[in-house]
């Protein structure tokens, strides 16, 4: 069986042939500071402790927060399975909304947003209807942007931006995701400067 993440899928989206060298465990390098992935798991249980307590939760305009879910999801189509791990998911009135934590010094235009992110956020839909919570009517991300420093204490503010969901996008890009990863060479077509790093990598193993 064929496997993808939600990271996976996004790279497929931005450059096909660095997600076929990452199907071969060849990886361009990768800048994360430790301090984002610090925050985001601040986030999250500032989220699942004030929902415990009745507490309100600064971005949540509408609906619960559903802390106690298990958020590793895994779906399969067409022959090939998605897996990711959402940030939050809130129930609404009308059905479910995937909200994905970012640290980032300014929140981005929706624009900016929809570029990097919708296919993210429309991999966590879909991962999240095919396991029970349908439908999915929204998204958003929730920035939380430093705002004061004072005494060791930062204060942040949080911009919400909300973003289209897309699930046919989705399985076009699965399908496509599977295709690729039969393929016993990169596929042709533009290459960008980390895929061109991937190949002397490969030529070099």
């Amino acid at each position: 069986m064929l496997e993808v993440s939600v990271t996976g899928l996004s790279e497929l989206e931005k450059c096909e042939r660095c997600f076929w060298y990452r199907t071969k465990r060849i990886y361009a390098p990768k800048i994360f500071p430790t301090i984002l992935t610090a925050l985001d798991g601040l986030q999250k249980r500032d989220t699942a402790l004030r929902t415990q307590k009745g507490q309100d939760i600064r971005w949540l305009h509408e609906g619960t927060p559903l802390p106690g879910i298990t958020k590793r999801m895994k779906a399969t189509y067409n022959g090939i399975t998605l897996k990711g791990e959402i940030d939050e998911l809130v129930k609404v009135s009308s059905g479910y909304k995937v909200i994905d934590y970012k640290s980032s010094a300014s929140p981005y235009e929706l624009d900016k947003a929809n570029h990097y992110y919708q296919t993210q956020l429309s991999a966590y839909a879909f991962l999240c209807e095919q396991n029970g919570f349908s439908p999915v009517v929204d998204a958003e991300l929730v920035f939380y942007c430093p705002y004061f420093l004072e005494d060791k204490n930062a204060v942040f503010e949080i911009f919400r931006v909300p973003l289209t969901v897309n699930i046919p996008k989705v399985k076009m890009l699965l399908s496509r995701a599977s295709e690729v990863m039969q393929m016993p060479s990169p596929p042709l077509g533009s290459s960008c400067d980390w895929c061109r790093y991937c190949e002397d990598r490969m030529r070099y193993r």
